[in-house]
């Protein structure tokens, strides 16, 4: 019986610890690996707020602000004309850099995602944690020109 318990002591061991790598950097990288996951799973709900919105002839600006996430790695953007985010969606990931909570975004006509200045923009944002990624946000309204054809 205690040779037994003995083997599978040993057996867990190999499995948790393999042999090519040392058992301080597999500790490390899975305790990482769950807080990233942890924090994916539990964050707080990102709130977005539109600060300005400009529409000009050729060109439109807006910027939004999020609140900040305690441990995120970077986040991603989506923008997209669509309420859905099924077509037409800008999608943009950025690390350390983006840990900032404001991204000023300029529409002109020749971009590919602005076809249109005088539309509805939706724009979503969810935190990055290492490999895993938390809940998007609730989707912020930047609202259209409504007096599109008073303009022409």
């Amino acid at each position: 019986m205690k040779k037994r318990m003995i083997l599978c002591v040993m057996m867990m061991c190999c499995l948790l610890f393999p042999v090519y790598t040392s058992a301080r950097t597999v500790n490390y990288n899975r305790v990482e690996n769950y807080k990233n996951f942890v924090r994916a799973v539990t964050h707080k709900p990102i709130k977005i707020s539109i600060e300005y919105n400009t529409i000009a002839k050729n060109e439109r600006k807006y910027m939004y602000k999020w609140t900040h996430v305690q441990g995120a790695t970077g986040y991603e953007h989506q923008v997209s004309p669509d309420r859905n985010f099924r077509k037409d969606v800008h999608t943009q990931k950025g690390g350390a850099k983006w840990v900032s909570s404001t991204m000023e975004y300029v529409c002109n006509l020749h971009d590919t995602p602005c076809k249109t200045v005088h539309q509805n923009y939706y724009i979503r944002i969810r935190p990055l944690f290492g490999k895993y990624h938390g809940r998007w946000s609730k989707v912020a309204i930047c609202k259209g020109d409504l007096n599109e054809n008073s303009s022409k």
